[in-house]
Formats: C-alpha cells, sequence, structure tokens
C-alpha cells in the first residue's frame, strides 16, 4: 500500500507544478480601466510568480479586473470582475488609502459595483476577494482620481 501512495503523491505534485505553470501561460494578469483608458501600468505587482518556489507560493489564484469611471469629479464608480470569465465578483472589499492617512473600506453590491468619494487624494486602492490575488494599484495623480 505504500509505494501506492508514494505514486499518488508524486503526480499530485507534478499535476500541481504543470497546472500553476499553465496558469502562467495564459497571460490572464490583473487588469485595471479608468474612464475607459488602459491603465495597468498603475498595477502593483501585477505578474505574479506562481509556483512552489514563487512569492506567492504553490496555490493558483485567480486574476481580478477592476473598471472606474469618474462621476462629476466627486465620485467615481467601479466594477469588479473575474478577468478570464468575466463574473462579477459581489461582496469584493475594495480598501482606499488617502494621503491624508485615513483609509476607506467599501464593499461591491450583488453585481459586483461600488462607488468612492474621490474628493481627497488616493494614495493606494487595493480591492480583495477569496481565491483572488489582491489587486493593488497606486494611486497617480492625473491618472486615477
Amino acid at each position: 500500500m505504500l509505494p501506492f501512495l508514494r505514486s499518488l503523491t508524486v503526480l499530485v505534485i507534478a499535476l500541481s507544478g504543470s497546472l500553476a505553470g499553465a496558469a502562467q501561460e495564459k497571460g490572464k494578469y490583473a487588469t485595471l480601466f479608468y474612464n475607459g483608458k488602459d491603465c495597468n501600468q498603475l498595477i502593483i505587482d501585477r505578474f505574479p510568480q506562481y509556483g512552489i518556489a514563487g512569492r506567492d507560493g504553490c496555490v493558483v489564484q485567480r486574476e481580478i479586473r477592476l473598471t472606474l469611471k469618474d462621476i462629476d469629479g466627486q465620485k467615481a464608480a467601479g466594477i469588479v470582475q473575474d478577468v478570464e470569465t468575466n463574473e462579477l465578483l459581489r461582496g469584493a472589499r475594495i480598501k482606499l488609502k488617502r494621503k491624508n492617512g485615513s483609509d476607506e473600506t467599501i464593499d461591491t453590491d450583488a453585481q459586483g459595483r461600488f462607488e468612492v468619494n474621490t474628493s481627497s487624494a488616493l494614495k493606494e486602492l487595493q480591492v480583495y476577494y477569496v481565491g483572488y490575488r489582491t489587486l493593488k494599484v497606486k494611486g497617480s495623480p492625473g491618472q486615477l482620481f
């Protein structure tokens, strides 16, 4: 029985390694759009290092798409989705770190949508959702809020 378990363990490890590599090869990375413009350059740590020796460990997590649109200069509306399937991520948590030192946390509604106040300067925006890599976006004057 023991040799069978060893073989099964080797098979599971081999499959895990190949799946991690396959996920990285797909090229489905986190994305950010603001007012219809691609702002992926503002994403912090956009390219994951999957795999056993990678920074993210051996767990392959899905990637987030964040789309933001300015509303009257005082608010921005956003939507959070899965990059690969476009599934709306309801209950995703958005954390806003302001330059004045204050933090604000908002959850998406049942349609994966949210609104944020844009009156004070943004230092960083983070989106969290179980099973997904955290999306971190740096606030950049003139490009985001």
